[in-house]
C-alpha cells in the first residue's frame, strides 16, 4: 500500500502533466501552461506507415541556456549552431525538460514499432550495448499496442534524470536513471546518429 501511495504522489505531482502535441505546430503547452517549442523533425519508415518524431524543448529553459550555445558556436544564425555537434550536445545535455513526439501517418503494428525504435536506437548507439538493451527494455511499455494515426506517443525527459512515456490519459515513469536518460538522447542526437541533424534544425528558435 505505502509503495502505490509513492507512485501515486510521484505521478501525480511530481512528472508534468501530458502535453498534447500538433505535428503540424511548432509550440505545445502542458496543462501545467510549461511551453515546449520544437526544434526539428524527421520521419521513421516502415513499410506500411511513416512514423514522425518532432523534438521540443522547455522553451523558456532552452532560452536561458542558449547564450552559452551561441557562445561555443561563434554566432547565433542556423549555419553556424549547426556547423557541429554543438547544437546535439547542446540538447543531450541540456538541464531543460525534453520531449520527442511520435505520430504515425497509417496504421503501426506494435511488432512493427519495436522494429523501427529498436533499428534506429541501434544505429545511433554502438558503444555499451548492455545499456542499449536496457534502455530498450524499459521502453518496452511504447511497444505493447498498435498505433493508429491518432495516436500519439510522447517521451520526455525531465531535468532531474527521468524518462516518462505518456499517451492520451496515461503517464508512466519508465526510468530513474540519468545517465541512461542521456544515453537515449544521444542514441537520436549523437555523432553516429542518423536523425542528429534534423532534429536539431531549427535550434535557432530558442534565440528567437
Amino acid at each position: 500500500m505505502g509503495l502505490r501511495i509513492l507512485v501515486w504522489f510521484w505521478l501525480a505531482f511530481v512528472v508534468p502533466p501530458n502535453a498534447a502535441v500538433d505535428a503540424d505546430q511548432d509550440t505545445i503547452r502542458t496543462s501545467a501552461g510549461t511551453r515546449f517549442v520544437r526544434l526539428g523533425h524527421t520521419e521513421l519508415s516502415s513499410a506500411s506507415a511513416k512514423l514522425e518524431l518532432s523534438l521540443f524543448v522547455d522553451s523558456a529553459a532552452g532560452r536561458r541556456a542558449f547564450p552559452a550555445l551561441v557562445m561555443r558556436s561563434g554566432g547565433s544564425d542556423r549555419s553556424r549552431l549547426n556547423a557541429d555537434d554543438h547544437a546535439q550536445t547542446f540538447v543531450i545535455w541540456g538541464h531543460f525538460g525534453k520531449l520527442l513526439a511520435l505520430r504515425p501517418n497509417g496504421k503501426l503494428s506494435a511488432a512493427e514499432l519495436n522494429q523501427l525504435f529498436g533499428d534506429a536506437l541501434r544505429a545511433g548507439f554502438k558503444e555499451a550495448p548492455h545499456d542499449l538493451e536496457h534502455l530498450l527494455e524499459a521502453l518496452h511499455p511504447m511497444y505493447e499496442n498498435d498505433l493508429s494515426p491518432s495516436d500519439e506517443i510522447v517521451v520526455r525527459s525531465l531535468p532531474s534524470g527521468q524518462l516518462v512515456i505518456e499517451r492520451p490519459g496515461e503517464t508512466q515513469l519508465i526510468l530513474r536513471n540519468p545517465k541512461l536518460v542521456r544515453l537515449w538522447w544521444n542514441a537520436w542526437l549523437g555523432e553516429r546518429a542518423p536523425t542528429r541533424r534534423a532534429l536539431v534544425e531549427h535550434i535557432e528558435v530558442l534565440g528567437q
